[in-house]
């Protein structure tokens, strides 16, 4: 702790420090020598009377004769013509509130100054000048300089503020000073700028001092302006481009006031331009400091106030950009107290910034203080209220300096850091090591049990599997051989109960069979074009009983001419299923709607019931195998579900789709989507019609052949009944399958046994033995 402060104490000191000693580099070392002794008085300042300091300027001061409108050169005071003064003006100043006939004669026009200075002989004397607004000729002796063209309007001048020297000899102890000064183009005119008047060896020293000194503050500006930025091109850190970007417009700042150097560097900038930059300096560096101090310490800075302040300086940087330069060197005006009070803003959060105790918050403060102090004299001095000099490009520096050195130090910290992190890092490695050498050594024993372990549980699952196949095998068989006693009941019963069940039974025992054999294999379809409505008609034939008990009102809505392109019996059996579930969770004389519709991709059958619906929490099982069973184990109403996973296999396995919408309490509507098909004929025909529709056809398309080998079939299959599904099978196997008209009828047979139509089945044979 001691050390830190011990730290921080060296930096404020080094600040202050160099603080220190740029304003005794501004006041002493530049050697400029103000006092009212050497004042001009009535145009005349007389040095005969008094030695010039030694190795010091003194700056020229007081009354000088003012020409307003006049270009007057020495050659029109030698005439002999007495020329009258408009009257005296006092340098350095302006003479926008110069009085004549009572009235301001404002910023622009020209004119001419004149005064003499009286000084001992045999030396050579030198009078510096730095600027006039906005373009002067400056005559001693008969010798002169200029800086730009003096014109008598806009367009004969060109404006220049480039600083000049001059050398010169007394005449017989005098020196006369003509200035020709014109201006259209600043907001204010004349001589504002001080000269300074010594001997020819002291002006060039204190050109030299000058130069030198801003030239030294120029490039630490510049590098640290490129060094920081490149810091952000590899690091990213928002506080190092704004860094970067301070420094630039201070550096920018210092090249186009104080000794202007932008117009040494290029002579041919434009007079403009080198104003323009001036300004546009002066607005973006304050923003710049307000933001690179939020970076740091954004806690301590109102969003609202810097956005607003964003907002200004833009504003007032598009003023100077794009209006001319009588309305915007006016801004200074206006912005300084922008200035102030943002710069007053800042100093006060680094205040708080310091007193919490934030991290070199207390090294930025001092350099600010500085540079708020310096900000001041400028202020002041900028509105003639104290006569000191433009200092802010020092101040500037010094705050550039003390934030280069916090940035400085927290990189250094962070380096610190690191190459703490990396020695700890490395004793964790070299723990890690050790670690991962003993790790490696139980992970091997672990790896041999695994793999005993894994020995051990492939044996078991080969087991597992075994039993698997077994039980899939011993269901499929226990599930087909039930068929034959189902069909033996359906056709010896003539009990409408009985038959009913057993049909239900010998449903669900065909749908177990096709359920667990397709789930691994395509299901094979004999597709053909079907009326929706047959097939329909048909599924409630085989359901009346149910819908008799119940009561069920069944509302068919079904287009005579909808067809689609789907293999009969699967379909029926996917109605039957679908009719079955809507029936069973129907209440008694409940009320099932089925209707179709015809749309771009097929024809849609709704099937909808007015039961209670399915609740949330089951609707995901609806489709799953024995899902309704899963229901049934938490106690809720249902049953195996087996039909309606059926359902979805047989409409996938067609291309289409189904799904189902229910609200609770009003019920549930199944839907599903086939492929149309190209049926257009008219109503289904009734059982008899069927009959007479199939006994022509065969009649018609059978040859004495074909009538012949399906008769030796039709006496094997005439000793057997409809439930003996595996020898009429046998039996239809003998039949010539390649002829397309025996495939047919051969079909119509497998279509009664397992419908379990004794009557369809017996007309079948019958039919042919006719024949």
């Amino acid at each position: 702790m001691r050390k830190k402060y011990e730290t921080l104490y060296l930096f404020i000191f080094i600040i202050l420090s160099l603080s220190v000693f740029f304003v005794y580099t501004e006041f002493y070392t530049h050697k400029v020598k103000s006092s009212n002794q050497f004042e001009i008085v009535d145009g005349v300042l007389d040095l005969t009377r008094q030695e010039l300091p030694d190795n010091k300027v003194i700056g020229l001061n007081g009354e000088v004769e003012f020409y307003w409108k006049q270009l007057l050169t020495p050659s029109d005071f030698k005439t002999g013509t007495s020329i009258t003064p408009d009257g005296m003006i006092t340098i350095p100043g302006v003479w926008n509130d110069f009085k004549l006939n009572g009235k301001n004669i404002g910023g622009k026009g020209y004119a001419t100054y004149r005064f003499k200075i009286l000084a001992p002989e045999k030396k050579q004397y030198a009078i510096r000048v730095k600027e006039f607004d906005t373009a002067y000729k400056l005559w001693v002796n008969g010798q002169y300089i200029e800086a730009g063209k003096v014109g008598k309007s806009e367009e004969e001048m060109t404006p220049n503020w480039k600083r000049n020297e001059i050398i010169f000899e007394p005449d017989n102890g005098k020196i006369e000073v003509i200035i020709q000064i014109s201006n259209f183009l600043h907001r204010k005119g004349g001589a504002e700028d001080r000269m300074f008047f010594g001997t020819a060896q002291n002006i060039i020293q204190y050109k030299q001092r000058i130069i030198i000194t801003n030239a030294f503050l120029l490039g630490i500006l510049a590098i640290l302006s490129i060094y920081h930025f490149i810091l952000y091109v590899y690091r990213h850190e928002k506080s190092t481009l704004i860094f970067s970007l301070l420094c630039f417009f201070i550096a920018l700042r210092l090249l186009t006031t104080s000794e202007k150097i932008i117009f040494e560097l290029f002579p041919d900038i434009n007079w403009l331009l080198g104003i323009k930059l001036e300004y546009i300096s002066y607005k973006i560096a304050l923003p710049l400091l307000v933001a690179f101090i939020h970076s740091l310490y954004p806690g301590y800075l109102s969003k609202k106030i810097i956005n607003t302040l964003y907002t200004l300086a833009i504003l007032f940087t598009l003023i100077v950009l794009f209006a001319p330069v009588q309305i915007f060197t006016y801004t200074p005006l206006i912005y300084q107290i922008l200035l102030a009070a943002g710069a007053l803003y800042a100093f006060i959060a680094l205040i708080k910034a310091t007193l919490k105790g934030e991290e070199n918050a207390a090294i930025i403060l001092a350099g600010y203080l500085v540079f708020f102090g310096l900000l001041a004299n400028d202020m002041l001095y900028y509105n003639k209220i104290i006569n000191s000099s433009f200092l802010m490009h020092y101040g500037l520096f010094i705050l550039a300096v003390s934030q280069s050195i916090v940035l400085s130090k927290r990189f250094s910290t962070s380096h610190k850091r690191v190459e703490k992190l990396s020695h700890q890092l490395e004793l964790y490695n070299r723990q890690l090591e050790e670690t991962i050498q003993e790790r490696t050594q139980e992970i091997q024993e672990q790896k041999e049990e695994i793999e005993q372990q894994a020995e051990s549980l492939m044996t078991t699952n080969k087991k597992l599997q075994n039993l698997t196949v077994f039980k899939d095998n011993l269901t499929q068989m226990i599930v087909h051989d039930l068929k034959n006693p189902l069909n033996v009941v359906l056709n010896v019963s003539r009990n409408e109960q009985v038959v009913y069940a057993g049909t239900q039974m010998l449903n669900l025992v065909q749908n177990l069979l096709d359920v667990q054999q397709y789930e691994n294999t395509d299901m094979k379809l004999n597709k053909e074009s079907i009326l929706i409505i047959e097939t329909v008609q048909q599924a409630l034939h085989q359901l009346k009983y149910l819908i008799k008990e119940k009561g069920i009102e069944i509302n068919l809505n079904i287009s005579d001419t909808h067809s689609i392109h789907a293999d009969r019996d699967i379909i029926t059996r996917v109605f039957i299923n679908l009719f079955s579930n809507a029936i069973r969770f129907s209440p008694f004389k409940g009320k099932i709607i089925v209707y179709t519709k015809e749309e771009s991709d097929g024809i849609t059958t709704y099937i909808c019931d007015n039961g209670p619906g399915i609740p949330e929490e089951e609707k995901d099982l609806v489709f799953k195998k024995f899902g309704q069973y899963i229901s049934t184990l938490k106690q809720q109403k249902g049953t195996t579900g087996i039909g309606l996973t059926f359902c979805k296999m047989a409409i996938e396995a067609h291309g289409g789709f189904i799904d189902f919408s229910t609200q609770k309490g009003e019920g549930t509507t199944f839907f599903f989507n086939l492929h149309k098909g190209t049926n257009k004929g008219p109503l289904p025909m009734n059982l008899d019609n069927k009959f007479n529709s199939f006994h022509n056809s065969f009649h018609e398309i059978f040859d004495e052949q074909e009538k012949q080998h399906l008769s030796d079939v039709t006496k094997k299959l005439n000793e057997l009944e409809p439930y003996q599904i595996g020898k009429i099978k046998k039996v239809l196997a003998e039949a010539n399958q390649n002829n397309p008209k025996v495939k047919s009828w051969v079909k119509e047979i497998k279509k009664a046994v397992f419908n379990s139509d004794s009557r369809y089945y017996k007309y079948l044979i019958d039919m042919v033995k006719q024949n």
